[in-house]
């Protein structure tokens, strides 16, 4: 994001030692904000969703045994063909959310609450923007998920609109994205800090525990969940890098010639 004179700062920049890892702009960062949070709330309360293209019949009498094929799968994907096993669906949860709690933690614990809250908005986007991804994606190709290939899951789940959203997997790449997210904005604020990679591998891992749990559950495939990471850690690196450092003030005494004696120079960075 470009500054720009016309554009109003949520936070000005100071010319404190500890300013926040971003400069916000009302303009910019409030809109995305908004149109991120209701694309990432729509994942949660669309209904109506037509059944995967596979999905047995109903009134079928043969529609207890009717799968998808699994032979159009590639090798990859095979193994996790009819898995379902739903109480792993728990342990994604748990994950994601915790991911997100302890991005807010260590943000607060790095920063405080004022500088902390302003780069929370920015993580915050990140996150968003990569359920958001998800959520068309998913709409848009219609990829049965590995529990219509067998018969582990109820007839009345195969037959659900659920069944038809599995490429790619939301919970991977959410939590990619505040993994991620949260790394950069650390490397921001403590470039020369080699703790920071320990942020990042911490994300990193957890964020991988949330996708192997996807894959556990039967709701997706691996490649789904490979995918999610891709475009969860690519959006988590992009917004950050699309956000300018906060404008600091620096003010500086300068003999003028002549024996003038001194004068204030500021200058904004």
């Amino acid at each position: 994001m470009v500054p720009d004179d016309r554009l109003t700062p949520i936070q000005p920049g100071s010319p404190k030692l500890q300013d926040p890892a971003y400069q916000l702009y009302l303009e910019i960062d409030v809109p995305v904000l908004v149109a991120a949070g209701i694309f990432a709330i729509a994942r949660q309360i669309r209904g109506g969703l037509a059944p995967a293209y596979c999905a047995p019949a109903k009134g079928d009498p043969t529609a207890e045994s009717n799968f998808c094929d699994r032979s159009a799968l590639n090798w990859l994907d095979r193994k996790a063909a009819g898995r379902y096993q739903p109480s792993w669906n728990r342990w994604s949860d748990i994950g994601l959310y915790g991911i997100e709690a302890l991005a807010a933690a260590v943000v607060f614990t790095d920063e405080g609450a004022k500088n902390g809250l302003n780069d929370l908005v920015v993580i915050a986007q990140a996150t968003m923007l990569a359920s958001a991804a998800s959520g068309v994606s998913t709409a848009m190709t219609g990829r049965p998920r590995p529990y219509m290939y067998g018969g582990d899951a109820p007839l009345s789940v195969r037959q659900g609109g659920n069944g038809g959203l599995s490429f790619f997997s939301g919970h991977t790449s959410t939590a990619f994205g505040a993994a991620v997210s949260t790394w950069a904005t650390m490397r921001r604020l403590h470039p020369d800090k080699a703790w920071t990679w320990l942020v990042f591998g911490g994300g990193v891992a957890a964020a991988g525990f949330v996708g192997a749990t996807r894959i556990l559950a039967g709701n997706h495939f691996p490649t789904d969940v490979l995918a999610g990471a891709a475009v969860g850690s690519s959006i988590g690196i992009l917004v950050p890098a699309l956000h300018t450092a906060p404008h600091r003030l620096a003010v500086t005494a300068m003999p003028v010639p002549d024996g003038g004696g001194l004068a204030l120079v500021g200058r904004l960075d």
